[in-house]
């Protein structure tokens, strides 16, 4: 199976992190082949490759951004826009990187079917049923949003997927030219995407060629409180778990309560050579009184999790 990452300098470490996951869970007749699209240094790379450290069997492609293919992105007005206000983005900064997952048809020209995988999230079993999937004619599969985006919702749009995983056809991406398509949509229609290439692929497709996959494969915690049930309690387990929005388990936030799988991003990064540990975590008293006024049952459980966090690195009281 064909795994692609599009990964920046600043998100390298947990793309390797998002691999040893996958390589760790790959069932034992499991074929990887990852391919890592990126501007970064190639030695960069290799370290993160290097340290994955495994006994499974697998073949890396890294491609490098090309210039023609830095300025095909880089005729999008949206973007010029995004790389002007990049300097006040403290959380996903923007880069022409953001934007590459649109090229890969032509990137991948060699390849006709790829999974594709944002960098910040883990792998909790085989992608095999995945890699499998029947997408019954249409051009790429996506787990749909539970609820209404509205950060997109200028977009009048009926359905709405994440775009972090997607099993893509990439011969009908190349036929039905979908690149095109996306890279040309007209000035109106970009001023109102807000999600950058996400946006933009969600009106491409808001008409079709999106086969609906199972939410196990793009399990996002951000949005437990829309499922009517607990979406795993009868069913299967998340295959794939997907840290969206801010809060990501490279910044510990002593609020979450998704404490179970930040560990895991950890204990895959600690079992690597990535090598650097978890910064000393600083917990205020003043916040923790003030949280526990507010929500008084859950004293165990924070203090539960505080002492777990202490085996990735130091917790301190001031």
């Amino acid at each position: 199976m064909d795994i692609v990452f599009v990964a920046d300098k600043d998100y390298l470490v947990h793309m390797g992190v998002a691999m040893a996951s996958i390589l760790a869970n790959a069932s034992g007749d499991d074929r990887i082949v990852f391919h890592i699209v990126t501007d970064s240094e190639p030695g960069e790379v290799d370290r993160v490759i290097q340290a994955l450290g495994t006994n499974i069997d697998f073949d890396c492609f890294i491609h490098f951004l090309e210039p023609e293919w830095i300025n095909s992105i880089k005729k999008i007005e949206r973007l010029e826009k995004d790389l002007v206000v990049n300097s006040f983005r403290k959380i996903n900064p923007i880069s022409v990187m953001t934007y590459a997952r649109l090229l890969l048809g032509r990137i991948l020209d060699n390849v006709d079917r790829v999974i594709y995988l944002d960098c910040d999230l883990l792998v909790l079993g085989s992608l095999k049923s995945l890699w499998n999937t029947d997408l019954e004619g249409n051009i790429i599969g996506a787990v749909k949003e539970p609820a209404p985006n509205e950060v997109d919702k200028h977009l009048l749009l009926p359905d709405y997927f994440n775009a972090g995983v997607l099993l893509i056809d990439l011969r009908e991406w190349r036929n039905k030219k979908i690149e095109e398509k996306c890279l040309n949509l007209d000035e109106e229609v970009m001023e109102r995407t807000k999600l950058f290439d996400q946006s933009i692929l969600n009106y491409v497709f808001r008409n079709g060629g999106i086969f609906s996959i199972h939410p196990k494969f793009n399990y996002c915690p951000a949005w437990k409180k829309f499922y009517d049930e607990p979406l795993f309690e009868n069913g299967p387990a998340p295959v794939i778990v997907h840290f969206i929005g801010g809060l990501k388990p490279w910044s510990f936030d002593i609020w979450s309560r998704e404490q179970d799988y930040f560990e895991m991003y950890w204990k895959y990064r600690d079992e690597t050579s990535l090598g650097d540990k978890m910064p000393d975590f600083v917990i205020s008293w003043k916040d923790v009184l003030r949280y526990i006024s507010r929500h008084p049952r859950e004293i165990i459980d924070l203090f539960r999790r505080v002492k777990s966090w202490s085996r990735f690195g130091n917790v301190i009281f001031r």
